[in-house]
């Protein structure tokens, strides 16, 4: 299933990065999605930046049938890997997402481009939930949450923002 969310910011490219990049902004996004427990690293090389977060969280939206075969919790770990900066601030990157012992994932790709007043990013990927006869249940009762979960970080990111 797509996903598509393109997000404005008031901020250039270069703040919402050192955003993204803060440790504790990593964590603060891994404890606001409601997870149970969760982790996050986050590690840079060359202008470069790679964020993997684990979390555990509750299966209470996927279908009942699924909910099964999985258990009531499941561990989701996130990677986000971004390119180097071009010369305007823009970046490119890479956004996969997957769930422990379970053949859910999500893969994508990342831009942070200038805009007028600040900056847009935009994450285009698929939701896909490789399990005979449910799957694309699953599908569809994740995307809304994926959506949320990416518009909620969205939100924590505005909020890291204003504090300056």
């Amino acid at each position: 299933m797509q996903v598509h969310e393109e997000t404005q910011y008031d901020a250039t490219p270069q703040e919402l990065f050192a955003v993204l990049r803060d440790p504790e902004f990593a964590r603060a996004r891994a404890a606001a999605s409601g997870s149970l427990e969760h982790s996050a690293d986050v590690q840079e090389g060359d202008g470069t930046l790679r964020v993997v977060s684990s979390r555990t969280v509750g299966t209470g939206p996927v279908p009942e049938a699924a909910r099964r075969l999985v258990g009531s919790t499941v561990v989701v770990e996130q990677v986000e890997q971004w390119s180097a900066p071009a010369s305007d601030g823009g970046r490119n990157g890479t956004a996969t997402l997957t769930v422990r012992g379970v053949p859910v994932t999500f893969e994508g790709t990342m831009t942070l481009r200038p805009s007028a007043g600040g900056c847009t990013h935009v994450l285009d990927g698929q939701l896909r939930a490789k399990v005979p006869l449910v799957g694309g249940s699953i599908e569809k009762a994740l995307s809304p949450v994926v959506t949320s979960m990416i518009r909620s970080e969205a939100d924590l990111a505005r909020t890291w923002l204003a504090r300056g």
